[in-house]
């Protein structure tokens, strides 16, 4: 289309050609759901804004995960270690099980981390991110996991979520690390309040989210919002200047 060099003729001849079946013009989306899809994501974007969840004694929460890592050992459950280095690193379950990410300490607050899930090709590259722990007991911690799960590297994303999805049930997160978590994912977003709470900085709360959860576009940060992290205001600032 750029550099043609046929006649309008051959033009005309080539715009004739049908080059797919006929029938897959039933496979195009029409407008009206186009615009039926857009309009249920606004709506549950906005539920989930309104539903804000409180987490009780979240501070209490944060301390018990640091001394989980602390003191981790492979008798530890895997619930309660993929809890805690969730809360603190604000990864996704996948990323802190596959093996696959690395975690490369970058300062007394940060790391840099390898492995984003959920990019698009080409996207995924490493990024500095804030840790609620010190990240020599976080990497230790992972080291711990590792240990404990055996040589996983061989199986697909797919494959490790449903290894382990059954221990990281809403019921077993309460029994084994904290009550009141509605799922794991969950955790992720305490970790971005925990961010917003900690660190002092100048961002807007949807733009530091983007920054320490990877985020490409900030639209992706109001799913991030549904957190009340109660009983730490105390903790406000204690973490000092965010690095990034």
């Amino acid at each position: 289309r750029k550099f043609k060099t046929w006649s309008r003729g051959a033009e005309a001849k080539l715009q004739c050609v049908k080059l797919l079946p006929a029938n897959l013009e039933s496979l195009k989306i029409t407008k009206k759901e186009t615009d039926d899809i857009k309009r249920n994501l606004r709506f549950n974007r906005r539920e989930r804004r309104e539903n804000v969840v409180p987490v009780p004694k979240a501070g209490d929460m944060l301390a018990h995960a640091c001394a989980v890592l602390q003191n981790a050992t492979v008798k530890e459950t895997y619930t309660s270690l993929c809890c805690a280095l969730a809360l603190v690193s604000g990864r996704r379950c996948t990323e802190i099980l596959n093996q696959r990410s690395t975690f490369e300490i970058n300062s007394e607050r940060t790391v840099v981390f390898t492995g984003q899930l959920k990019k698009s090709h080409g996207q995924s590259r490493p990024y500095t991110i804030p840790l609620l722990v010190d990240p020599k007991v976080f990497v230790a911690a992972m080291h711990v996991l590792r240990a404990k799960q055996g040589d996983i590297s061989a199986l697909t994303d797919e494959k490790v979520q449903k290894k382990y999805n059954g221990g990281l049930t809403p019921k077993r997160i309460e029994m084994a690390f904290w009550p009141g978590i509605p799922k794991f994912h969950f955790l992720r977003t305490c970790y971005a309040k925990f961010c917003d709470l900690l660190f002092t900085h100048t961002m807007t709360y949807n733009r530091l989210c983007c920054r320490v959860c990877g985020h490409c576009d900030d639209v992706e940060s109001l799913n991030y919002c549904g957190a009340n992290l109660e009983d730490c205001d105390h903790l406000r600032g204690t973490r000092g200047p965010l690095q990034l």
